[in-house]
Formats: C-alpha cells, structure tokens, sequence
C-alpha cells in the first residue's frame, strides 16, 4: 500500500515539476536589466533613506533560487499595521532614476505566502507623470494555484512583466496591496518583492512570465555508483543545498509544521527502505549492497501528513573494479613470459600493496614489478592469475580488492591433432567427390557410371 502511495505522489507531484522545469530565475550580472533596487541594497551605505526600505521589511535569507542556488542580495516584505496584512508603500529608485519606454517593461518577482490574496496596485512615477498597472486578487490567485485533473501545483516566487505605455524616468514605486472589503475572518497572504528591473519588452499585456515552486528544496544527491557505497544523513545540512517551505527557510528555521520521508528504492526487488525526517531525527544510513538500479526520493509532508512535494534521483550500482587488465589474458606457449599494464581506479585512495599469485605456478607463473604483471608460462594446461590492490574507496575502510584472470598454456609446435584429423576428413571428402564427378563425365578410361 506504501509504494502505491508513492507513485501517487510521485505521478501528481511529478507532473507539476515538469510544469515548473526550466522557471529558475537568472540575475547574472551583464544581462540587459538596469534595478530600480539592487538586489544586493541591504549591504548599501544608508540604503533605508536611499529607498525608503524600513529595516525590519528586509528578509536577507529569503530570495528566488537558480540553478546555481539561491539568488543573492534580500528581498523585501512591505510592513503591515492592518490585520488583514494590507499596505499602501512607496519605495524610492536608484537615482537619478530609471529610464523606461514604450519598448520596455517593468519586472517585478512576487511572493505570497497564504491562499487568500488582496487586489494589487504598482504605480511607477517620476514625480509627475505615473504607470499605474492592476492585478486582481482573481487573476494571482489564478497565477500563483494551478490545478487540474492531474496534477496540483502552488507556486512561490513569481515574475510579473507590467509593459509601459509611455517614456518616463522612475523615481519612485508605490504598492498598494488591498481589496474594497476586507474579511476580518479571512487570513490574507503576506507579500514580498525582490530585485525590480527595467527590461526589453517581451508583451503588451500584464504577463507572468517565470514561476517557481511553494515548496523549494534542493537535495544534495551524491555520487552512488558502486556497491558498498554509503549513503549518510545526520542533519538537514547533509541533505539539503537550501530548504524553503513557503517563506520558510527550513535550514536556518526548522519548524514542527513540516516533516520528510527520505526513501531508498532497490528496483531490481521492489524492495524501499524509508525513514521519516523531522527535527532532531536526521539519522539516516544506507548500503547498496548489491548490483541493481536505486530510487532516492524525499518527500514533503505537512503535520497531517498530506503529500506535498517530491524530489527523486535514480542511481545504476555496479560492482567497483579497482584494477583490472585492458585486454585479460592472452593464451600462450610454454616458455613465454609476458608483460602487461595494470589499469588502477583514480577513486582508490592510497593504493598499495599491488601483488600477483596464480593458482598453479606449474603451469604459469605471476609477479609484479615496477607496475606492470608479468606472467611466464611453465607447462600445459591452465590456471588463474589474481592481482591485487590495498587501499580506500572515498571514505570506506582500507580494503584489498582483486581481479581474477585464466590463462590457457599449450607445449611449444604442440600437434593439434583435432586439427589435423579434420583436414584428413576433408580431404577424403573431396577426393571421392571429385572421383564421382570425374567418372560421371566419363574422365577415367574405363569406368563408367551406371544408370
């Protein structure tokens, strides 16, 4: 019943993840984006009277994240007096402003933190002239939730595109976040903003344009390639390269309200190990011990235990070879003596002890020197030659590891008598075949074929 429910989460989780693949945010420096607010302001000299910025409205741990990780610099959380979490705020631009016009637009990424959601107002001015665009609560709301038969996704960090209608210098930016009637019974969502910009137009219409996931977590899957390898989670550091669980930043603020499951599948038998992961109970240990393929997922639960999101890394576990011949071993004649190289794996760690032994040192010989196996043939028949190697794979204990070969030896100028008794047969075969013929065509004088 458990792998059932996994695949369920998995498919309508999974589904989701691919309607956010490819929605990381970029800010790399260079591109066409001139900041009305760096995103970095909170290390400025006396950034609160340049922008307006109030101190405790900067949120240095909470940014958007990339592909290379979380974004740098702070956002912002425009401060609230009202229960309902509604503002009305004006923030001032770098000066002497920013340029934008008719072929460009203004970029804003948005977070709310709740599901219910006021109207929202953006005014950019520069004093005297103003944009003025609107969202609805209806439209974020649609924007932020996307549900179908399918799959249930709610976003977290989003980027809105508001397309200018005529050329002005910003100076300043107002939010006006709230609606005609407030609910005093309803939990309206928090907002913040991060890094606003001036770019290229890319539409004519109030646009959102980049979309990330509510739940945002990146998972440190390391390397498991070979068995014996261990896995190891102590903390939620060993397992997470950032955890956001809305505006939750899980790694510095850990909260009961949340927990994991961290699974490792063995797909060859259908068999799952699992452990739940909440504070305090980072313990996890795991061997691939044996040659299969392996699923690592870690799922999101909130205290009810709902399902929210997954994240899964399939592994294919292979025996580790830590020395090995490129070409194994050839078959030889009594009185020969070979050599050959000796391929040692870079991930073996302090590698010595490189020795050679075979099973029969009647029939061949082995040694090692100078790094290479050499190998003397001594009589007939056949035997194994077995190199070996100690040393340290990653972080695993000293061990001596081996590769095993055959090598088949025969007498020098040996007749092979299956040889030579198969080019008789063939031979006789052919001679009373071509005597048929020849008779046949009446070549040999006096015998004759008969009818």
């Amino acid at each position: 019943m458990k792998k059932v429910f996994y695949f369920v989460l998995s498919f309508l989780l999974g589904v989701g993840a691919c309607i956010v693949a490819g929605t990381n945010f970029s800010y790399a420096a260079g591109d066409n984006k001139d900041y009305l607010i760096s995103p970095t302001f909170a290390s400025e000299t006396g950034y609160q009277s340049k922008y307006n910025i109030e101190e405790d409205e900067v949120f240095a741990t909470f940014t958007p994240t990339s592909a290379n990780g979380v974004l740098a610099g702070a956002s912002i959380k425009p401060k609230s007096s009202a229960t309902d979490n509604s503002f009305d705020k004006t923030y001032l631009t770098k000066a002497p402003g920013v340029e934008i016009s008719a072929e460009k637009s203004l970029f804003i990424t948005l977070f709310f933190n709740g599901k219910e959601f006021h109207n929202l107002k953006i005014v950019a001015s520069d004093g005297t002239n103003s944009i003025i665009w609107n969202i609805s609560k209806n439209v974020i709301a649609s924007e932020v939730n996307s549900n179908t038969s399918t799959s249930r996704i709610r976003y977290g960090w989003v980027t809105v595109e508001l397309p200018a209608s005529q050329n002005i210098t910003i100076t300043s930016l107002q939010f006006v976040y709230a609606s005609d009637s407030s609910d005093d019974g309803i939990s309206y969502s928090q907002m913040y903003f991060y890094a606003p910009y001036v770019a290229d137009k890319q539409n004519d219409n109030i646009a959102f344009s980049q979309k990330q996931k509510y739940y945002n977590y990146s998972v440190k899957f390391a390397n498991y390639d070979y068995v014996n390898d261990k896995l190891g989670i102590f903390s939620a550091s060993d397992l997470f390269e950032y955890c956001y669980i809305g505006d939750v930043n899980y790694l510095a603020s850990p909260t009961d309200d949340y927990y994991f499951i961290l699974s490792v599948t063995n797909n060859s038998t259908a068999t799952t190990v699992s452990h739940t992961l909440k504070i305090g109970t980072f313990d996890f240990q795991y061997t691939f011990n044996e040659i299969a393929n392996y699923e690592i997922s870690v799922s999101l639960y909130d205290s009810l235990g709902t399902g929210l999101w997954v994240v899964s890394r399939s592994y294919n576990i292979n025996e580790f070879v830590a020395l090995y011949l490129s070409q194994g071993l050839p078959d030889m004649q009594k009185g020969q003596t070979f050599s050959f190289d000796i391929n040692i794996s870079s991930l073996l760690i302090g590698a010595h002890d490189l020795t050679a032994v075979s099973t029969n040192s009647k029939v061949a010989s082995a040694e090692v020197k100078d790094g290479k196996l050499y190998v003397s043939a001594n009589g007939r028949g056949s035997c194994d030659i077995t190199i070996k190697i100690t040393g340290k794979k990653g972080t695993s204990e000293e061990q001596t590891y081996s590769s095993t070969y055959r090598v088949f030896v025969s007498e020098k100028n040996e007749v092979n008598w299956w040889l030579m008794g198969g080019v008789a047969i063939f031979l006789i075969v052919a001679g009373v075949v071509v005597y048929t013929i020849m008779v046949r065509r009446r070549m040999i004088r006096g015998k004759y074929p008969k009818y």
